[in-house]
């Protein structure tokens, strides 16, 4: 029994007299979601749950790395979990874009990542200030007239044109809309 107690207290003695962590201030990140908020999951890796989200600017301290993950503290929130390391950035973050706006530098790398894997073909304006898109047929089996509307009009903030097409596999003309012209803007969907 004594032989314990004074175990106990040895140990106690031991663990008090290790320095504690301290967090410097280049531990200190903020979350740079590309949205509002940021996922933070349960392990490194999208295959791990949700537990929660923090908001965009949130300061967090990282304690662990996983190469491309971060375990993550969210002080006086009692948050704790992973996200991927390149939504922090080590200064407060800018306003987040706001739902629907769209940032087109962006926009553009999507529509180069979707032409170089050839899911679309872009011919720029012609003379008549036509701009055609030409989509892979996986892709426009998929295309509700909705759907093409908004991918013609963001189309349209991108390139220059008058009228903007949007075609099947075949070339055929499925939908189109006009940007300029006494009508202007006008959709149709030629289906």
């Amino acid at each position: 029994m004594i032989i314990g107690c004074w175990l106990f207290l040895l140990s106690s003695l031991l663990l008090m007299s290790l320095p504690t962590p301290k967090l410097y201030a280049q531990d200190v990140y903020y979350v740079n979601s590309p949205s509002t908020d940021l996922n933070v999951r349960l392990g490194p890796g999208t295959e791990h749950g949700v537990v929660t989200r923090l908001p965009h600017g949130t300061p967090v301290f990282v304690q662990d790395r996983n190469r491309l993950w971060l375990r993550i503290v969210a002080p006086g929130r009692g948050i704790e979990g992973w996200v991927l390391q390149r939504y922090l950035a080590n200064q407060p973050p800018g306003d987040p874009p706001t739902p629907g706006e769209l940032n087109r530098s962006e926009e553009r790398k999507r529509f180069e990542r979707l032409r170089r894997k050839g899911v679309i073909r872009v011919q720029t304006a012609n003379a008549n200030g036509v701009v055609r898109i030409r989509m892979s047929h996986l892709i426009w089996q998929r295309f509700n007239r909705r759907q093409q509307r908004n991918f013609l009009e963001r189309v349209s903030r991108l390139y220059r044109g008058s009228v903007f097409e949007l075609r099947d596999n075949r070339g055929i003309t499925r939908s189109r809309l006009r940007t300029k012209g006494p009508d202007a803007p006008r959709f149709e969907s030629l289906n």
